[in-house]
């Protein structure tokens, strides 16, 4: 799994008329940011004096491209003067802009800082005005400048890993589900990630056919998925095939350098396994491969954004049941919910409810589902449109429900919430009628729409807001 640090350049601009170098303002800042960057892993990367004219401002820029920044953070230390920050702008780094508190003594001004931010991103803005700029306001101590840092800080490192990552797709989604569609070439330019077809029989010939020292990894997979089992309620033996598809893919993965999987998981598994690999699925979303089902590209870049916000297993599910009353949606899938989404009743290992519904009393079951209740906490919901033109974003919880969820792998989701605002069931119902979401839904651990939407907003995404809903047609 790609595991990238963002690289994060600082550089103090000044107005001698005015107290940055009396106060010491930017090698403080300085010594606050390293403190920042050790709680959230990043590499900082600081301009060793102040820039106060515009030849500062040529040499500090160079000094930033031969460091390869990432995210370029002006620090207006005290007024600025305007020929600094065209020089500071000749590159691609992405923007932020950093104001200073005054003093509130009633005395002399003693940085104007604000002012400073104002003219340099006002002259930023009307000479490069598509260029996004992100601004900060106070010191590295306060709890607001944190806040808003580091959603900056986990957006830009989640872009970044993704514009290095690949996705394996196993080949292509499953049949009727003709939504599912994507655009390489624009995931691609959102992104910058690259996707690339696995075809299945590649993978079939893996799973059947596995070097002699894949063997004892198997077999540990195995282990693995029965002691992450609170039960197993199958012939341990019928395991086998979920743990050397797991194996196959972590292994095609590591040699073929992809870091997520869109696994077409039927009608072919069933045909030339008679098996079902939600188990697999669950499994490699528990230990970093996240891996959607279904053949879901989309998803699988969903999945993706949200292993690297949060760095824990993400799960796909369809909404198949709401309580009104409750305001309480059912989020559910047929059995790939990872293991460390289960409640305190623990995973069990059954056979696969879907696949053997209508298998008659005297007729042999088969495939294998990771069975389990959600346990309660917050959690997010997300999707990538295949075009990586939209984004939809739900926070909730996962709470007790009228019910218990369906046999497989789901919860009920209460305390639905969207850009801070309390939001219904119904109002998610006509979000999907309105812009025609998929019906696969990546869930991730947490509460994390100021991430997402902050990622939205460098790479262009429309954030899907929650609609009016009435009685009648709007």
């Amino acid at each position: 799994m790609i595991n990238k640090r963002l690289n994060v350049g600082i550089a103090g601009l000044y107005f001698s008329n005015f107290e940055a170098v009396k106060h010491d303002i930017y090698p403080v800042s300085v010594l606050g940011l390293k403190k920042l960057a050790e709680e959230l892993s990043f590499n900082l990367i600081a301009y060793p004096e102040l820039v106060g004219g515009e030849a500062d401002a040529v040499k500090a820029n160079s000094f930033f491209k031969d460091k390869d920044v990432d995210f370029l953070i002006l620090q207006a230390s005290s007024l600025i003067m305007g020929d600094v920050i065209l020089p500071l702008a000749d590159n691609d780094f992405k923007f932020g802009f950093w104001m200073i508190p005054e003093s509130d003594d009633g005395s002399e001004i003693q940085l104007n800082s604000m002012t400073g931010y104002n003219l340099g991103v006002s002259i930023l803005r009307k000479n490069f005005p598509d260029r996004k700029i992100k601004w900060f306001y106070g010191n590295t101590v306060d709890a607001d400048f944190i806040n808003r840092f580091s959603v900056s800080i986990r957006a830009l490192t989640t872009l970044k890993c993704m514009s290095e990552s690949r996705i394996a797709v196993a080949d292509e989604a499953v049949p009727g589900f003709i939504n599912l569609t994507y655009d390489t070439n624009l995931l691609r330019k959102v992104f910058g990630l690259e996707i690339e077809q696995l075809p299945l029989e590649k993978l079939f010939a893996e799973i059947s056919n596995q070097p002699n020292e894949s063997v004892k990894h198997t077999a540990d997979i195995k282990k693995k998925i029965i002691s992450e089992s609170s039960a197993v309620e199958v012939p341990e033996t019928e395991i086998d095939d979920s743990a050397r598809t797991a194996e196959a893919l972590m292994r095609l993965g590591s040699n073929l350098d992809f870091q997520a999987t869109a696994l077409k998981c039927w009608p072919e598994f069933q045909s030339e396994f008679h098996m079902a690999p939600c188990t697999a699925v669950a499994y490699l979303n528990d230990h970093g491969l996240p891996t959607s089902c279904e053949g879901d590209v989309p998803g699988a870049v969903s999945m993706l954004a949200a292993y690297y916000i949060n760095g824990d297993a993400p799960t796909m599910n369809d909404p198949v049941a709401i309580n009104p009353e409750q305001n309480l949606v059912q989020m559910w899938h047929c059995g790939p919910g990872p293991a460390s989404w289960a409640d305190s009743k623990g995973r069990k290992i059954s056979w696969h409810h879907t696949l053997n519904r209508r298998v008659g009393e005297n007729e042999r079951k088969y495939g294998l589902s990771s069975d389990l209740v959600f346990k309660e906490g917050a959690v997010t919901m997300l999707r990538i449109s295949g075009d990586g033109r939209e984004i939809f974003i739900l926070e909730g919880e996962v709470v007790p429900g009228p019910s218990k969820p369906y046999s497989g792998s789901g919860g009920w989701i209460g305390n639905l919430r969207s850009h801070g605002q309390d939001c219904s069931v119904s109002q998610l119902l006509q979000l999907i009628a309105e812009n025609g979401l998929d019906h696969h839904y990546p869930i991730m651990r947490g509460h994390h729409e100021k991430v997402l939407r902050e990622l939205a907003a460098w790479t262009g995404m429309k954030v899907l807001e929650m609609p009016e809903v009435q009685d009648y047609l709007i």
